[in-house]
């Protein structure tokens, strides 16, 4: 999988690279749990009134979509969580305290090695093919995350990368197609539809 993939570049650029992956969504819903019951809740008034009378499967519910959420900030949002730690708001959505301190404790807790950090660091790293494999090839994958992207686009610098498409087109296909041939597919239906 990408996400493998990727760790292990960045494992074989960066030395201290963890074996494991403590930002795991699995391992942070269950800190997240205990953080959610430590919590000065006063900062959110939302997340105060959704925890005042919660359950433990509820308080453990709602760390595991906390803890999905920031699986995916590591992804497509890296720069929101490398503000959050660097003590800024960077959304300035009215909740963002409350989520910029829960970051804030993973990271204090558990180092800073996640992803979003590993990628910030491989790509300044980077400088000679040391430790990466002769060639890369990715097979079959509809879409990349923007951060897998950049750490291939980087790799290749370095040494062969090659992705293998099913149709390498930038546009939807069938949007790409003459109106006369989107007519005959459609037959009897509205080929605007």
């Amino acid at each position: 999988l990408p996400t493998a993939l990727v760790w292990e570049l960045w494992s074989a650029v960066l030395p201290g690279t963890p074996a494991r992956n403590a930002f795991s969504v699995e391992a942070m819903t269950w800190r997240l749990f205990v953080a959610l019951g430590q919590l000065p809740l006063q900062s959110s008034p939302a997340l105060e009134s959704y925890l005042s009378d919660a359950t433990d499967w509820r308080r453990f519910d709602l760390a595991r979509r906390i803890a999905a959420s920031f699986d995916q900030y590591m992804v497509y949002r890296p720069d929101m969580l490398l503000g959050w730690e660097a003590g800024r708001e960077v959304t300035g959505q009215p909740d963002e305290g409350w989520q910029a301190g829960l970051w804030r404790g993973l990271v204090a807790s558990n180092g800073d090695q996640h992803r979003a950090r590993l990628h910030e660091s491989f790509l300044r790293a980077l400088s000679s093919a040391d430790g990466l494999p002769e060639r890369l090839s990715v097979f079959g994958l509809p879409a990349l995350p923007p951060a897998v992207f950049d750490v291939l686009r980087a790799t290749a610098d370095w040494v062969d990368v090659h992705i293998f498409l099913v149709n390498p087109c930038r546009a939807y296909w069938l949007e790409s197609l003459p109106d006369r041939t989107i007519a005959k597919i459609a037959g009897d239906r509205d080929p605007a539809e």
